[in-house]
């Protein structure tokens, strides 16, 4: 299975590469930093309770591209969420745990039109999650690889900008119930 998902990620790679129409360069070429953009979004934002336990979630999820052309980027992407589990104990008392999640990603986008993009990405994350047993919270810590595909709306005054990304996630983790969708609400700059 987990073959079969690295394989279509990179299927998707290679339409994405070799259908880019590449012959639109400048004759100049253009300086490395002016084809840098920046962007950044809240990730994981939340809360959620159930029988004797409630969880707050807030993370923050920075992110960078290298416009290849005026159309195709490539860059990094990192994530930090941090989750407060808090839960009342048989004896009334109160147990909390504040586990860090964290990630880091690789991505590629192709504008389609101005404003709607095609994303493919991958993430190693390391994923924090928090059961209680009665008595504690216990934290649980999963590697994950996720494999992501979608595309987003993005709109733009002058150098600024925000952008609204969905994303089916090909491996999510079923261990825990996980929705494969991923919604992301970011703002750019220079993109």
């Amino acid at each position: 299975m987990r073959f079969k998902n690295l394989s279509c990620f990179f299927f998707f790679i290679f339409i994405l590469l070799f259908t880019q129409d590449l012959s639109a360069q400048r004759k100049e070429p253009i300086p490395f930093k002016e084809r840098l953009w920046y962007g950044g979004g809240i990730t994981g934002l939340g809360f959620s309770s159930s029988f004797n336990i409630s969880l707050l979630q807030a993370g923050v999820s920075p992110m960078a591209g290298y416009k290849i052309t005026e159309r195709w980027s490539v860059g990094p992407r990192a994530s930090l969420i941090w989750s407060y589990y808090r839960a009342r104990r048989f004896d009334e008392t109160v147990a909390s745990a504040g586990p860090i999640s964290w990630s880091v990603a690789g991505f590629t986008r192709l504008r389609i039109i101005p404003q709607i993009f095609a994303q493919l990405e991958y993430e190693y994350q390391k994923e924090a999650y928090g059961t209680f047993d009665g008595n504690d919270i216990l934290i649980q810590r999963w590697d994950r690889d996720n494999y992501y595909i979608g595309g987003g709306y993005h709109d733009s005054a002058g150098l600024w900008g925000y952008e609204i990304v969905l994303l089916y996630n090909m491996n999510p983790n079923i261990l825990v119930n996980q929705n494969p969708l991923d919604i992301r609400i970011g703002v750019t700059y220079k993109f």
